[in-house]
This record gives structure tokens, sequence and C-alpha cells, in this order.
């Protein structure tokens, strides 16, 4: 009777796993689409070749709105690329 009971317990531990073991695949391919629709970096700077005449309009843009152009972009950036991390962790987590 014993022998029954263990072979119905291991029966019911091994599809248990193997239901865990697909729900984990099925979650493992959503999750590799969506970091393949994130692309490597969507920032792409290029210096501006303006000139003498470039610099000379640079003398006049204040301190304070370049300061805060730069806080954006370094927020946009920090972003980014923290919600990237993330979704490589759970990547190599599952």
């Amino acid at each position: 009777m014993l022998d029954i009971l263990g072979w119905i317990w291991c029966l019911l531990k091994s599809f248990f796993y193997w239901i865990i073991e697909n729900l984990l695949t099925i979650l493992d391919y959503i999750l590799n689409m969506v970091l393949l629709i994130l692309p490597n970096s969507p920032f792409n700077f290029e210096p501006l070749q303006w000139g003498t005449i470039g610099k000379s309009v640079g003398y006049f843009i204040p301190v304070a709105t370049i300061l805060n152009h730069f806080i954006t972009i370094l927020t946009a950036i920090a972003i980014y690329y923290s919600v990237r991390y993330l979704l490589r962790l759970i990547k190599a987590i599952q």
C-alpha cells in the first residue's frame, strides 16, 4: 500500500514540475520577445559643427537652461538603462 502511495506522490510531483517547467518556458519566450524589441541604445549624440557663429550663439545661452537640459537627458538615459537592466535580470533569473 505504501508503494502505491509513494508512486502516486512521485507521479503528482513530476506532473507539477512539468507544469512549472512549461510555464517558465512560455514566460521565457515572452521576455525574449520584449528584449528583442528594445534597441541597443536609442540615444545618438552627434556633435554640431556650427563654427564661429555657433560659438557666438553659445555664449548667449543661459547656463540654467543648459543644466536643465543636461539633467533631463541624463534622467532619460538612466531610466532607459535601468529598465533594460531589470529586463535582463528577469531574463537571467528565469
